[in-house]
Formats: C-alpha cells, structure tokens, sequence
C-alpha cells in the first residue's frame, strides 16, 4: 500500500500522470487486498477463543482513531501542499508512515509467531 502511495506522489511531476495514477492505485488495491484478511487472520491467530471479540473489538477500535487522525491529518497535509505548491507532499508521509509500519509489522512477525505457536491448544493455520 504504501509503494502505491510513493507511486501517486511522482503524478505530479510526470509527463504522464493519468498513466502514472492508475498505476498507483493498482498498488495500492493490491496492498489492500493483501493487508486487510492478513490483519483479520493475525488478530484471530492471536486471541484466546474465549477472548476472540474482545481483540477485534480493540483492533477495531485501533482502526477507528487511527482513521479519524487519519482523516484530520491528510485534510491538513493537502491543506499545507496546496499552499507549497508541493503536491506530492500527502502522498509522500503517507509513504513514508506506510513503510515504517511495513517494517515493523515485519520486525514484529518472528516475535508473534513464536507467542501464537506457545500458546496451550494452539492449532497452527493450514499452508496455502
């Protein structure tokens, strides 16, 4: 997702900006539908059974205020670009946020895996 963001930040300064956007957002769709079963399948992984809604609740929950800063954050930023005149500038945090937290997602998976594998009458997902 967050390459597809870097992607739409550079259809500012092409020549070919319409190609160059859909190209972007192709990434992105991608990203997307890669990250969102993933996240749904980590939180299951990690939760007790008896525990399974109180953990979606507060990924949920994490969703919900990371989107309204989200929101908030992204109107000021294009605010701030739109009197720079650097347009790119949205795109560009957000690629830079998506990447660090791509890096630590996978910082974080070793350590996640071996909780979820201790865990008594944990049954392992099937291999794709």
């Amino acid at each position: 997702m967050a390459l597809g963001l870097g992607v739409l930040s550079l259809a500012s300064v092409l020549l070919t900006p319409l190609i160059v956007m859909a190209a972007g957002i192709v990434i992105f769709a991608a990203g997307r539908s890669l990250a969102e079963p993933t996240k749904d399948t980590v939180t299951s992984t990690m939760a007790p059974p008896d525990q399974l809604a109180a953990y979606f609740g507060v990924s949920f929950l994490g969703l919900a205020l990371g989107g309204s800063a989200g929101n908030y954050a992204g109107g000021w930023l294009s605010d701030v670009a739109a009197a720079t005149g650097l347009l790119s500038l949205p795109f560009l945090v957000f690629l830079v946020f998506g990447a660090a937290a791509g890096l630590l997602t996978l910082a974080a998976a070793p350590y996640l895996a071996a909780r979820s594998a201790s865990r008594p009458g944990h049954q392992p997902a099937p291999a794709p």
